[in-house]
């Protein structure tokens, strides 16, 4: 009766627990954008075109093929695949952390003479640790395949460790790591890492090695999974997602990135090493072999390669969340070994077990507070992200059913742009395109000048450009914020076939602006204008800069950044004449902004009578004329707007 009491306790406490993580996984409801790119697989296969994000183009722009299955059947019902994926991951964060303790509690750690009692309790730990891991309600309530991966490694674990003393094959073993590897392709190394365990224990703990077994396993194993890489060869062309070849490298670069990536995760969860290097002294002891060798044996092969390619350039520790758990099991394993071997008397023990759970409380809630602000960041900017894309969607769907024929757009964010404008799109990072991604273009002179955070390196601007598209589309607006679309941004054909048109959002009351390709006599112009004028490449880190500043300048009104925003544009000039009417332009707001109109209407007469189709400039212009009373002056930059951005005051120019 006592034992079904503890029982009952127990499953209160993990719904408790299960009740906290829905909870904050509901204080941060969002979808990444990345999701949508998986989403237009799902409709594009649907829809009759195959498994491609553009019709026609089979490129494996996707690394979860079975996130892809499991959503297929809401696309048909035609229900809101957003919201279908993200209750998906949301429950599969669910069994992750359920699971946790399952394994947990399977994993025999302790000595025979440790009470069940006890040790049901420490295998709370990883489910209370789990349940305030920010990486883990982030990417659960994503829409995106993280939480899956994650509660597959746990199960076939599981399975693995309830048949290891078994003589027929372990099927269920075997089935969870298939679907594992079919929801990322790490999921094959952490495979590799369990066999290699197991004829590692076969050969010091059993009398022979189980051949026959070990063969059959295997071969269970490998039939469905080279059959799907036999599918990824014939039908995409290469042995990995084009996404590996896009995203890694092998470089001092990646390296340092990666380095730095494990050392934030370390940070954040692992109280910077200790929780996963105090367990190790256990692996001396002979009972506790089986379950620590494993666990560490899966964390020594699976850290090195990711920190080698260099991380993820996506937040919240995603590629080490599916071996957290495993980190947490050994830490409560640890804990409940301190609390035995210490064998105090009673009262003793009480203080003991309540200072170890003080500690683990106060570790959960110190990871959680610490990356609380993190958080909010990253999934607040992720959702404008999704709005300000779905919104150049909605305006590209209208250009496309107004001119009647198929877009082109290049952007860097891809996602929800292209699930809602169904445009062919061009990916700058090279996901979703094959040509960057096996063939990159980096520039010396960038890459020396540009911020240490940017990451992406896989980039080939003259390909982009070659390409033509109709629309060129930047996620930080007007200003580029990586190496593919600074790449872009110094490019002569950019500046001689692109200008930038500006829409208006209602939604986000904001101007909005989409790089838009000139008409022929327009590119012969500006080839005129830009052709004798020079640009070194390491102007970008101060055009960013001065956006970045009148920014701040817009929001704090603080008169110190006038200047610091004008030597920043000047300084660019010099570096890049090419681009000077660009920075001019940015002079003139600086100047609007600070009330002095007069240089501000210099500035931007200056840039319009260069180049015509600078529509910022004329826009400013004509609130500058309004002011001034001067009607027919403003009547006249207004038409200009009308002719070359026409959606970018929808009242006014309609009256006209």
């Amino acid at each position: 009766m006592r034992i079904e009491r503890n029982r009952i306790l127990i499953y209160i406490l993990i719904a408790l627990l299960i009740f906290t993580f829905l909870y904050l996984c509901n204080q941060i409801k969002f979808v990444q954008d990345d999701a949508y790119i998986t989403f237009r697989y799902v409709e594009n296969l649907l829809h009759g075109k195959g498994l491609v994000f553009n019709e026609g183009e089979y490129i494996e722009g996707y690394t979860s093929f079975l996130w892809i299955i499991l959503l297929i059947p809401f696309a048909a019902l035609k229900l809101n695949l957003g919201t279908a994926a993200q209750i998906l991951s949301t429950g599969f964060g669910v069994l992750a952390i359920i699971t946790a303790y399952v394994l947990s509690s399977t994993v025999n750690l302790q000595p025979k003479s440790i009470s069940s009692k006890s040790s049901n309790y420490f295998d709370l730990i990883p489910v209370f640790l789990l349940s305030l891991t920010g990486g883990l309600s982030y990417w659960s309530v994503s829409g995106m395949e993280t939480s899956l991966f994650t509660f597959l490694i746990l199960l076939g674990i599981l399975f693995y460790f309830k048949g290891k003393d078994q003589k027929r094959v372990n099927v269920k073993f075997v089935a969870a790591f298939i679907l594992a590897s079919l929801t990322r392709p790490e999921g094959l190394l952490i495979f590799i890492c369990i066999f290699f365990h197991k004829i590692i224990y076969d050969i010091n703990f059993k009398e022979r090695i189980e051949r026959k077994r070990i063969f059959r396993e295997l071969l269970l194993f490998l039939i469905p999974y080279t059959l799907y890489l036999l599918f990824r060869l014939i039908y995409y062309g290469y042995p990995f997602p084009n996404t590996f070849y896009a995203k890694t490298g092998m470089s001092y670069f990646y390296l340092s990135r990666g380095i730095n990536y494990f050392w934030n995760f370390a940070q954040a969860y692992l109280l910077f090493g200790a929780v996963l290097i105090m367990p190790m002294f256990l692996l001396r002891k002979t009972q506790f072999r089986f379950g620590f060798s494993l666990f560490y044996i899966i964390c020594l092969i699976y850290i090195p390669p990711i920190i080698i390619i260099g991380g993820d350039v996506l937040p919240m520790h995603r590629l080490f969340l599916p071996i957290l758990p495993l980190i947490y099991i050994i830490f409560g394993k640890l804990s409940h070994y301190v609390y035995y071997s210490l064998n105090p008397h009673k009262l003793y023990k009480i203080n003991l077990v309540t200072a170890i759970f003080i500690f683990v409380i106060a570790l959960g809630i110190i990871n959680r507070n610490r990356e609380n602000a993190r958080l909010d960041l990253v999934y607040r900017t992720e959702i404008g992200l999704v709005a300000k894309m779905k919104v150049y969607a909605e305006w590209l769907t209208e250009k496309q059913e107004t001119n009647n024929k198929k877009l082109t757009v290049a952007a860097s964010t891809i996602g929800a742009l292209s699930y809602f404008s169904k445009t062919k799109v061009i990916d700058l990072l090279g996901l979703t395109d094959e040509y960057i991604a096996h063939n990159p273009k980096r520039l010396t002179g960038l890459e020396e000048a540009a911020p240490s955070t940017w990451r992406e390196k896989h980039y080939n601007a003259d390909y982009v450009l070659s390409c033509k598209p109709d629309y060129i589309i930047f996620p930080a607006g007007a200003k580029p914020s990586g190496f593919p679309e600074s790449a872009v941004f110094v490019n002569k054909k950019f500046i001689v076939e692109y200008y930038p048109q500006l829409i208006y959002s209602f939604e986000l009351n904001q101007l909005l602006p989409v790089f838009t390709r000139r008409a022929p006599e327009q590119i012969e112009q500006a080839e005129k204008i830009y052709s004798d004028l020079s640009c070194d490449e390491r102007f970008i880190p101060h055009y960013i800069q001065a956006n970045n500043l009148l920014l701040v300048y817009f929001q704090t009104k603080d008169e110190s950044l006038v200047p610091r925003i004008l030597n920043e544009c000047e300084t660019a000039v010099k570096l890049c004449s090419q681009r000077k009417y660009d920075l001019y332009t940015l002079m003139g707001m600086t100047y609007y902004h600070s009330k002095d109109l007069k240089k501000a209407k210099s500035f931007f007469l200056h840039t319009v009578n260069a180049d015509e189709l600078n529509c910022v400039a004329h826009f400013y212009l004509k609130n500058i004329f309004i002011a001034e009373n001067d009607t027919a002056n403003a009547a006249s930059h207004i038409k200009k707007l009308k002719t070359y951005s026409p959606d970018a005051l929808p009242y006014l120019l309609n009256k006209l």
